[in-house]
C-alpha cells in the first residue's frame, strides 16, 4: 500500500515519515507534501490508499484538499491533523468522510493506531474493488455469449445438438421447447446520427442480455444497423400468454420500438423471424401499436374488385357522399383486417378511388385530372398509416361532392368532435376511433371534416390542448416533468418535451422559470 502526508511544518512531515512504522503497517511507500497544491500533483502520480493530512496549510486547506480527492480518488482513507479544536474544521472532517481526527502535538502511537485502522480500511475497499471489477468482466463475458448465442438460434445453419454442445447451459432455456423470433425495430430520434444510433442499438442488446426475468429467458443480438433480433424462450410452467404479452409491451416501452413478434418453432428460427419482419409492416395499420404479431388467423386476403370500385363510381355519380363515404370506410376497414397486408396494394386501392372521384366531379379540366391525382399518388405514398391515407382521399370525397347543408352539417359535427376532445383530451388512450365514435361518423370521415373545417388535424388539436394545460401546471404547480406530461396525456416525458419546445418555443422547465419571475 501507498500513504501520502501533507503538513506544511517540515520537522511534523519528517517525524511521520521516519517514526511511524509504516512498512509493519502494510505500507511499502510513503511520500510526503508541503501543501495541498504539491499533494494534488503527487495523488495523480502515486494513487495512495492513505492520506495523512493536516487541516490548516497556506494556500489549500487539507478540508479543501480532502474535498477535491474525495472527489477523483473516493477509496483513498483519509486521516485528519490538527491542533486547533475548531468546531467548522470538525464538520468539513465529516462532510468528507475522513476516517480518524488527531489533534497536535502529535502521539506516534495514537497516529500508528489511526493508520492501522485506515490501512484496514483500505485493504477492505480494494478487495471490494477487485470483486466489482470481476463481477463486471464476468457480466460483460455473460452478455457476449448470449449475444453470440442469439445469432446462432437465428442463423439459416442453426443446429440445435451444436449449439447445446458449445453454449451448455446458457443454451438451455432456449431449447427446452419452441422458441420465438422477433425484432425490436427503435423509432427514429430526429436528428440522430449514425453513431448515435449505433450506440442506442447496443444499449438496447446490453439490456435484454441482462435481464434476469423468471418468466422468460431472452437473448439479443444485431441483425442490422437499424434492428435488433430477439430469440425468447419457452415459458415457464404454467406461465400464461398473458405474461408474455406483458413482458412484451414492457420491452417495447423500455426500448421506444416496435416489437415485430414471430410464431413458436424448434431452432432453426429462420420462418420465426421472417415472419418477425413482415409484422413490423402493420405498423401502417396499427400505427399506434408497440407490439406486432403475424396475421396468420386474421380475416382473408382483400382484394379490390371492378364491381366494388363499380359501385363507388355509382354513387360518385349520382352525389351520393354518404354511399361515397360509406364504400371508402369499407375499403379501408377491410384493409387493416386482412390477413397478408400490402401497403403498395392498398395504396393502389385508395388511388383508384380517388382518381375515379377527379375523374367524375364536375367542372374539372384533363389537366387539372392529371395533376390533382399526381399530388394524391404523391400524398399517399408519404402517408404513415392506412388511417392517414383514407383521410387523403376522405379529404378529396368532400372537395367533390359536399353540398352547402352538408358544410353547415360538418361544422356541427366537427364542434361536438371538439367538444368531446377537450372534455377527454388528458386520456392518453384517446382514439381518433373513440372521438369518431362519440361523434357519430367513421374515422375517415371524422379526419376529412377535421381538417377541413379546422385548418389542422384531430391529432394537432389534442396536443395544443395538452401543450395549453400542461403550461398551467408547469407555472402552477412544482410538478416534476414527468409528472405534468403524464397529467395531460403524453406516455413518454421525452416526447413531450420536443412538443412542448416546439409549440411554446422553449424548453418546459425553461418555461416555467420565465413565467414564474
Amino acid at each position: 500500500m501507498r500513504a501520502l502526508i501533507v503538513d506544511d511544518e517540515k520537522t511534523t512531515r519528517e517525524t511521520l515519515r521516519d517514526f511511524v512504522p509504516w512498512s509493519s503497517l502494510g505500507f511499502g511507500e510513503v511520500d510526503a507534501a508541503a501543501n495541498g497544491i504539491d499533494a494534488l500533483a503527487r495523488m495523480s502520480r502515486s494513487r495512495p490508499d492513505v492520506l495523512l493530512c493536516d487541516v490548516r496549510m497556506p494556500r489549500m486547506d487539507g478540508i479543501e484538499l480532502a474535498r477535491r480527492v474525495r472527489a477523483e480518488y473516493p477509496d483513498c482513507v483519509i486521516v485528519f491533523l490538527s491542533g486547533y479544536s475548531d468546531a467548522e474544521y470538525l464538520r468539513g472532517a465529516i462532510r468528507v468522510q475522513a476516517a480518524d481526527y488527531i489533534d497536535k502535538p502529535i502521539d506516534l502511537g495514537q497516529v500508528s493506531a489511526a493508520i492501522a485502522n485506515a490501512a484496514a480500511i483500505a485493504k477492505v475497499r480494494s478487495a471490494a474493488r477487485e470483486n466489482e471489477a470481476t463481477a463486471d468482466e464476468s457480466a460483460r463475458l455473460a452478455h457476449l455469449k448470449k449475444e453470440s448465442l442469439a445469432l446462432e438460434l437465428l442463423s439459416p445453419s442453426a443446429s440445435a445438438s451444436d449449439i447445446e454442445a458449445r453454449f451448455g447451459a446458457v443454451s438451455s432455456p432456449f431449447l427446452s421447447g419452441a422458441a420465438r423470433a422477433a425484432v425490436l425495430l427503435p423509432r427514429p430520434r430526429p436528428g440522430a446520427s449514425g453513431a448515435e444510433r449505433s450506440l442506442a442499438l447496443g444499449a438496447i442488446v446490453a439490456s435484454v442480455n441482462r435481464d434476469r426475468r423468471e418468466d422468460f429467458a431472452f437473448a439479443a443480438c444485431r441483425l442490422d444497423a437499424d434492428q435488433v433480433g430477439l430469440v425468447l424462450g419457452p415459458g415457464r410452467e404454467g406461465t400464461g400468454g398473458g405474461a408474455l404479452a406483458e413482458a412484451l409491451e414492457a420491452l417495447a416501452e423500455e426500448a421506444e420500438a416496435w416489437l415485430g413478434l414471430g410464431p413458436s418453432s424448434r431452432p432453426p428460427l429462420v420462418s420465426s423471424l421472417a415472419a418477425a419482419s413482415r409484422s413490423l409492416g402493420l405498423r401502417y395499420y396499427e400505427p399506434g401499436a408497440r407490439v406486432l404479431r403475424d396475421r396468420a388467423d386474421a380475416a382473408p386476403p382483400f382484394e379490390l374488385l371492378a364491381a366494388e370500385l363499380g359501385r363507388f363510381r355509382a354513387a360518385v355519380e349520382r352525389r351520393d357522399q354518404g354511399a361515397a363515404a360509406l364504400a371508402l370506410e369499407e375499403l379501408r376497414s377491410r384493409a387493416a383486417a386482412r390477413g397478408d397486408p400490402d401497403k403498395g396494394r392498398d395504396t393502389a386501392a385508395l388511388l383508384a378511388f380517388g382518381t375515379a372521384l377527379v375523374e367524375l366531379a364536375p367542372g374539372w379540366s384533363p389537366t387539372e385530372v392529371a395533376a390533382e391525382r399526381e399530388a394524391l399518388k404523391a400524398a399517399l405514398a408519404e402517408a404513415s398509416s392506412l388511417e392517414a391515407a383514407s383521410c387523403l382521399v376522405g379529404t378529396l370525397l368532400s372537395r367533390c361532392l359536399e353540398s352547402d347543408s352538408g358544410r353547415l352539417s360538418a361544422r356541427r359535427k366537427t364542434e361536438r368532435a371538439k367538444d368531446y376532445i377537450r372534455g377527454r383530451f388528458r386520456d392518453p388512450g384517446l382514439s381518433i376511433a373513440e372521438i369518431a365514435g362519440a361523434t357519430g361518423i367513421s374515422d375517415s370521415y371524422l379526419c376529412t371534416l377535421f381538417k377541413r373545417e379546422c385548418g389542422s388535424t384531430v391529432l394537432d388539436f389534442i396536443t395544443e390542448l395538452r401543450i395549453e394545460a400542461a403550461k398551467a401546471l408547469l407555472v402552477e404547480g412544482d410538478g416534476k416533468i414527468q409528472a405534468v406530461a403524464a397529467e395531460v396525456g403524453f406516455r413518454d416525458a421525452e416526447w413531450f418535451s420536443t412538443l412542448f419546445k416546439r409549440l411554446a418555443g422553449t424548453p418546459p422547465g425553461e418555461y416555467r422559470e420565465r413565467h414564474r419571475r
